[in-house]
């Protein structure tokens, strides 16, 4: 009984110290709404973000998996790292998982672009050839949410290359992946509010990676502009 009490208050006690910082990164978003974008390397505030976890949840461990090939860097600014704990805790309140592994894995990928993407939420253009690909029976296959804060998309041709951040999760189903990105985008509380926020300034997604191949996991993806 001690020891639950005692889990509890330091439970409170790290989701106090969340909230001030999540409040204080929003209220810098508010009085700065030009953000300067900067180059940041993504492994070492995945590993700083894994650390802040793991104190703030006793019944879920954290995994920072590092690209071995390449140092991701991502065009965003110093409340990341904030971003990241957002998001993972977003995904712990939707899907309930509890005594597992959660995985944070940065990514970079390069993919060719004959237009934008669209959004399900917000209106975005979809080039011709992706609309066909995807199956009218399956709309939720590869499901993307974006904020463009009303700004156009110029990456039309040629190659695009993104970089960002997986969640993964041996028992996560596709519909709490989903739950969560709705959440993320559409909910009202302060963690949500903060990835919408911050995913407007950086010009980023969250999107669902569905498996090809049964019994591979789904994928919470969040994706940001690519540092050159």
């Amino acid at each position: 009984m001690l020891h639950k009490s005692v889990a509890r208050i330091i439970d409170a006690g790290e989701h106090i110290v969340d909230l001030t910082d999540s409040i204080a990164a929003m209220v810098q978003a508010i009085e700065t709404p030009n953000p300067v974008r900067k180059s940041v390397a993504l492994d070492p505030v995945l590993e700083t973000a894994v650390d802040r976890l793991e104190t703030r949840y006793d019944n879920l461990g954290f995994e920072w998996d590092p690209t071995p090939e390449v140092d991701v860097q991502v065009l965003s600014d110093q409340f990341l790292g904030i971003v990241i704990r957002a998001t993972v805790h977003t995904l712990v309140e939707c899907s309930g998982v509890s005594q597992q592994q959660i995985v944070l894995r940065p990514f970079r990928t390069e993919t060719k672009s004959d237009g934008c993407f669209e959004s399900e939420s917000r209106s975005r253009s979809r080039s011709e050839s992706e609309s066909q690909s995807r199956p009218e029976s399956d709309p939720e296959g590869d499901q993307r949410i974006a904020n463009t804060d009303g700004k156009s998309d110029d990456r039309k041709g040629g190659n695009e290359t993104s970089a960002g951040f997986d969640l993964v999760a041996p028992t996560l189903e596709k519909a709490e992946v989903k739950a969560t990105v709705d959440e993320l985008n559409q909910g009202s509380d302060i963690e949500s509010i903060l990835v919408q926020t911050f995913l407007d300034r950086y010009g980023g997604e969250v999107r669902v990676i569905c498996p090809e191949n049964d019994g591979e996991e789904p994928v919470l993806r969040v994706e940001l502009d690519a540092a050159e």
